[in-house]
């Protein structure tokens, strides 16, 4: 999106063929999951309509690739960011409501409710938030229109 001339080319060279072993790779590793650790689909086997989410995360993925070979970086951008979302989405709904899980009993794994800090301990956070993040998107924001435009690649550039 930020590249031009030979930088652009190669990096166009990259996620062309980085995107279908990302495919290959992602697909050969849920089946390995599945059949090593067959506790990881119990909430797809639950809630059958889950499987989705790994399917749209392939879709997805080549859709990417298809955004960015036509041009359409921004969207391709925001299309990469979903399927990272979604790959956190597909581990998270997998281990739920495990954090860590005990391969000694099952009644030491490390749950969500187990784990969970107090009350107040969440208010306070929420506070701290509600103030942080509002901070950081401003500053975000500040980075991005400071360094906005073409990475301009010239003779004196490293």
């Amino acid at each position: 999106m930020k590249t031009e001339k030979r930088l652009y080319t190669k990096l166009s060279l990259m996620v062309h063929d980085t995107s279908r072993v990302f495919v290959v790779f992602y697909m050969l590793l849920t089946i390995v999951t599945l059949v090593y650790y067959p506790h990881m689909a119990n909430t797809i086997k639950r809630y059958p309509f889950l499987i989705a989410v790994p399917v749209v995360t392939v879709f997805n993925t080549i859709n990417t690739r298809r955004l960015l070979e036509s041009g359409k970086y921004l969207v391709g951008f925001f299309s990469s960011a979903l399927t990272v979302a979604l790959l956190l989405i597909t581990f998270a709904m997998n281990l739920y409501p495990n954090i860590v899980r005990s391969t000694i009993n099952p009644l030491y794994s490390l749950t969500v409710h187990n784990a969970a800090s107090s009350p107040r301990s969440l208010t306070i956070m929420l506070i701290i938030a509600a103030i942080g993040v509002p901070i950081i998107a401003l500053y975000t924001g500040f980075v991005f229109w400071t360094f906005k435009g073409k990475v301009k690649l010239e003779e004196n550039s490293y």
